[in-house]
């Protein structure tokens, strides 16, 4: 989510990443300038730009920031084209207490209610936080086939919560796991998301309820499945796209290997993971980066911080 999906999206897809992108839905003009009647025009035009840019295969994604930032008309309007065009939909919901109350003082509902009522949720959509939804807001969601980003580094940075997956889970929900933005998880790495939504569960449940092939498999098929590529990622099955890592075992650290789950949960490290495989291209081979320069990037980043640190 966020700006100028088109320049991101050209991005990823130059370097081999499987990024799933699409317009932004906020009420007022943001700083890519956008107005409203602006953004319903690039949704429109998101898939033919999709497609011209190429790249592993996602899913149509609309994604409207809030029902905070988003007035229910304006939701209603984003679930009528997307349910036209097909769409998924990806937004911030409940991630904060504070959130919530706003929400209910402006509009007398949960936002998760609000969604269901601009008929949002009449599309498969994904939550990101989901950290403070009722259970009303559970059995809606379970409903209408909603699923939750788990972010749990990025919610105890902000301190916004700790969402109660287990909870989520026995109720039927689809978890997934989540880094969310690099302002609030500075270098989106999801090896430390897997063991803190482990310590997190521990922490609400006790030690013993941790299962940890349950945090793997929402790192994995459990993720996809709520993307809307279940059927394509997620497992290693025949007939389904390559997106795959391998990871070294020689190190100290992981020796000796014992319970794999627990292993890839509690010790395994983003430094551990050898290659990378997206739909079957190896986008990181022995530890390098195969479609990035990495000296010309670093040159163009620092260039381009020392153009915003005038601005000052």
């Amino acid at each position: 989510m966020y700006f100028h999906p088109t320049a991101t999206h050209r991005a990823a897809a130059q370097v081999g990443l499987r990024h799933i992108a699409g317009p932004i839905f906020l009420d007022f003009e943001g700083i890519d300038g956008l107005k409203w009647p602006d953004r319903i025009a690039l949704a429109k035009k998101w898939p033919a730009s999709a497609a011209e840019i190429g790249g592993p295969f996602i899913p149509l994604y609309f994604m409207p920031h809030s029902t905070y930032t988003d007035s229910p008309e304006h939701l209603t309007e984003v679930a009528a084209l997307g349910k036209s065009m097909g769409a998924r939909v990806h937004l911030h919901v409940s991630e904060t207490q504070m959130e919530n109350e706003d929400v209910n003082t402006r509009f007398g509902k949960t936002p998760t209610e609000i969604l269901r009522d601009t008929k949002i949720l009449d599309l498969p959509t994904v939550y990101g936080h989901g950290v403070h939804l009722s259970d009303s807001d559970i059995e809606i969601s379970l409903a209408r086939g909603a699923s939750v980003a788990h972010c749990p580094g990025s919610n105890l940075k902000l301190n916004s919560g700790i969402a109660d997956i287990m909870k989520y889970k026995a109720a039927g929900l689809k978890v997934g796991l989540g880094t969310d933005g690099c302002s609030s998880s500075n270098d989106l790495d999801m090896w430390p998301v897997l063991r803190l939504a482990a310590h997190l569960v521990s922490l609400n449940h006790g030690a013993k309820s941790v299962d940890t092939s349950s945090i793997v498999r929402s790192a994995t098929i459990e993720s996809a499945e709520a993307l809307g590529l279940g059927d394509r990622v997620g497992s290693i099955e025949v007939g389904k796209e390559a997106d795959l890592i391998a990871i070294d075992l020689s190190a100290l650290h992981l020796t000796p290997v014992h319970d794999v789950f627990a292993l890839l949960v509690y010790a395994v490290g983003r430094s551990d993971v050898s290659d990378v495989w997206v739909a079957g291209n190896r986008v990181v081979r022995n530890r390098a980066l195969s479609h990035v320069d990495t000296a010309d990037l670093r040159a163009r980043v620092e260039k381009r911080v020392e153009a915003l640190d005038s601005l000052k």
